[in-house]
């Protein structure tokens, strides 16, 4: 996969997960995911408070409305070291929105979004969405769940290790053009992808190396290790 957690010179970037209140991967699998990263923060969007309690973890700090958790479930959390940052209910933002906010003023480079999907449909896409103002916030942020992985395609997008796996390309903007694709089954040199045509779908890495190449639009990738010689089932 790209190394979305170093920068252009290698160095590592000051990462966090912020994990919202959507249908998580398995309990083991997202257990598994937080102890072996090397978060500098663990992040909880109100109801994500829940899901990290029910694998014993608990967020460094838990953002939004609360109305998701109760008085009690508060007090629990304060007492095992989570700050609290509260914002009222009638608000604009959604409680991601607003921990990513609260990423950008802190500093930190790279954020994994996790249990973001499964949930509400109309929370999903806009999840989804939330990459493009993470992009703005100059945060280097995707969506993974299980093993699948949405996020937005720059200039130059690389992905290693992924031979095998679904690649999927779809247009946040009306057109996204010049597009390059390389080691994969269908690639492609300065094509463009209209939103509401499905070229983009279910294409095949078949190389160790793939390279996504986006000069025009915003472009969402997702990659699906579910797919192909990652199945295990």
């Amino acid at each position: 996969m790209e190394e979305k957690n170093k920068d252009e010179n290698g160095s590592r970037l000051k990462k966090a997960a912020l994990v919202l209140n959507g249908k998580p991967e398995s309990k083991i699998s997202l257990q598994n995911r937080l102890n072996e990263e090397d978060y500098d923060e663990i992040i909880a969007a109100d109801g994500g408070a829940k899901i990290l309690w029910d694998i014993e973890v608990s967020p460094d700090l838990v953002i939004g409305d609360m109305d998701s958790l109760s008085q009690e479930a508060i007090s629990e959390l304060k007492d095992k070291g989570s700050k609290i940052s509260s914002f009222p209910p009638e608000k604009d933002e959604t409680d991601a929105e607003l921990s990513l906010q609260y990423c950008s003023r802190q500093e930190i480079e790279s954020v994994d979004i996790l249990s973001a999907l499964g949930g509400r449909v109309d929370q999903q896409i806009a999840n989804i969405f939330l990459l493009e103002l993470a992009e703005k916030l100059d945060l280097k942020a995707v969506l993974l769940d299980g093993g699948l992985e949405i996020g937005l395609v720059g200039k130059k997008t690389v992905f290693k290790d992924c031979e095998g796996a679904r690649l999927s390309l779809l247009p946040l903007d009306k057109i996204a053009g010049r597009i390059k694709i390389e080691g994969c089954k269908y690639n492609a040199s300065e094509i463009e992808l209209k939103r509401y045509r499905t070229r983009g779908l279910s294409n095949l890495i078949t190389s160790e190396l793939a390279l996504v190449e986006n000069q025009k639009g915003t472009l969402v990738y997702m990659i699906d290790k579910k797919h192909g010689k990652f199945n295990s089932d």
